[in-house]
């Protein structure tokens, strides 16, 4: 049955080596788990809405996962997206929107997206892409996974303020006390964004750093040694070695998992006019996130596995119906946008070709609900002094190694981009450039195109270009020159 659902011998592959894949993407990113609901909490009422946030982002992960499982098969997995999570807390606090408000923004953007979708309009985004730029998204996808890697692990730190910090103090903050916990945020919030975006060379005597060092070498040693499931075993050993060490600990087996916070968006009150004028932006916003993250991602994904065609990524319609349906779930059941992640590469390098690794990963999401304590040793993070007073940093140096070394091996379409044109390269250059100093694969894509365009138009080949190209890049100009709105 599997065979005729997912064609695994068609894309050279077996059950076992999909079930590893599956493993290593949902080990790549399980902290999603825990991080997702301290971020969230902040705009459902504190601390106290954790519990159900977790299930929801467990139940919207899955979800959305078994969507692109068994609509594009293509072993990619979905859940709630970093820096989408940071901005809803921002549509609710700083745009005055209550947290039904902002879910109902998030579904009218997944609406949109599977319009966008139906339409074909994505599709046609997706193949004006030159195929110059494609290679540097995936490259600069590599980049982004690698430095998040370094990050999680200690072993680079920024000199000021940090998301990681930022989402730290929303976790730490009281229960009691809505305004006390809002202005805690914001505060973090803000700390974060005057922060210079430099980083240093962090501690490496650190438990965090010496751990993720140890990880990266056992992955090194087996990745070299072609020893299958290479990446899965880095992490079971950094696991380990983090139990010994003491800095993850046993808690318990299982949890009965909180309800989730399903139904409660509300866009009736989106409609009348007072709100409308705030929403309508937000929705515009989420909607550039959503299309271009996940565009980045099925480049980047696609381009490691193989399955790219001509340049061209086959079943690509359904894989973003996929997306944008997760986005839809996700706000039904009550957690922000839901889109495709990156560390997807991690289980495509162990071998992931088909759906069959989706549906292992989404099976894991909907374990984790209930085994939480158990997942929280691998993605529950590793607390260390952090730079906002009273508020410690989460580090995750169980799976960074995997990151680093993923981060490595996705890099290598950049030698296919045609360095002696400078048309060609510059763009690429920029995106290569922008994507892992923003920790942003939609700011990297949006000025790629703005410059590809900017270098075709001086050497006289806007005919060439193409008109969907010149439109994204006006869009994207456009888009920043207007909203002040930071992604």
């Amino acid at each position: 049955m599997l065979e005729r659902i997912f064609r695994l011998r068609e894309h050279g592959t077996n059950v076992r080596t999909e079930v590893v894949a599956g493993l290593t993407t949902f080990a790549a990113m399980a902290y999603i788990v825990f991080v997702n609901p301290a971020i969230l909490s902040a705009a459902a009422g504190g601390p106290a809405a954790i519990p159900s946030l977790l299930c929801a982002t467990c139940l919207a992960a899955a979800a959305g996962t078994l969507l692109m499982a068994f609509g594009a098969n293509y072993p990619v997995a979905l859940a709630p997206g970093m820096g989408e999570n940071v901005f809803f807390v921002g549509a609710v606090l700083a745009w005055g929107l209550s947290f039904e408000q902002a879910l109902g923004v998030v579904f009218l953007s997944g609406v949109l997206f599977v319009l966008l979708t139906v339409l074909q309009i994505r599709q046609r985004l997706f193949d004006a892409v030159p195929d110059g730029l494609k290679f540097a998204i995936a490259a600069g996808i590599g980049l982004l996974i690698a430095f998040v890697g370094l990050a999680d692990a200690g072993i680079v730190v920024r000199d000021h303020g940090g998301l990681q910090g930022a989402m730290s103090a929303v976790a730490a903050a009281p229960a009691a006390g809505t305004d006390a916990l809002r202005e805690q945020l914001l505060g973090a919030l803000r700390t974060y964004a005057s922060a210079p975006g430099f980083v240093r060379l962090g501690d490496l005597t650190r438990p965090p750093a010496l751990l993720a060092l140890f990880g990266l070498g056992v992955t090194v040693v087996l990745v070299v040694r072609r020893i299958r499931g290479a990446i899965l075993w880095g992490i079971v050993a950094a696991t380990g070695a983090a139990w010994a060490a003491g800095l993850v600990r046993y808690s318990g087996l299982a949890a009965l998992p909180a309800a989730p916070p399903a139904f409660r968006l509300d866009l009736a009150s989106l409609f009348t006019a007072e709100v409308w004028t705030r929403a309508l932006p937000l929705v515009g916003v989420f909607l550039f996130m959503d299309v271009f993250d996940t565009m980045g991602t099925l480049i980047g994904v696609g381009e490691r596995a193989g399955l790219m065609r001509d340049g061209r990524l086959p079943r690509l319609n359904r894989a973003m119906l996929a997306d944008a349906g997760g986005t839809v779930a996700g706000a039904l059941l009550g957690t922000s946008t839901v889109t495709s992640f990156v560390e997807s590469a991690a289980g495509v390098q162990e071998g992931g070709r088909t759906g069959l690794t989706a549906v292992v990963v989404a099976a894991l999401f909907v374990a984790a609900a209930f085994l939480s304590p158990l997942v929280a040793m691998v993605g529950g993070g590793v607390a260390v002094p952090g730079t906002l007073p009273g508020a410690p940093v989460f580090l995750q140096p169980i799976t960074a190694a995997a990151l680093i070394v993923v981060g490595a091996m996705m890099v290598r379409p950049i030698t296919r981009i045609d360095w002696e044109d400078w048309s060609e390269a510059l763009p690429a250059f920029v995106t290569l450039l922008v994507m892992p100093l923003t920790l942003s694969i939609a700011h990297g894509i949006a000025a790629g195109f703005v410059t590809y365009d900017l270098a075709k138009i001086a050497k006289g080949e806007v005919r060439r270009v193409g008109w969907v190209v010149h439109l994204v890049a006006l869009l994207c100009v456009a888009r920043y020159a207007a909203e002040g709105i930071s992604i």
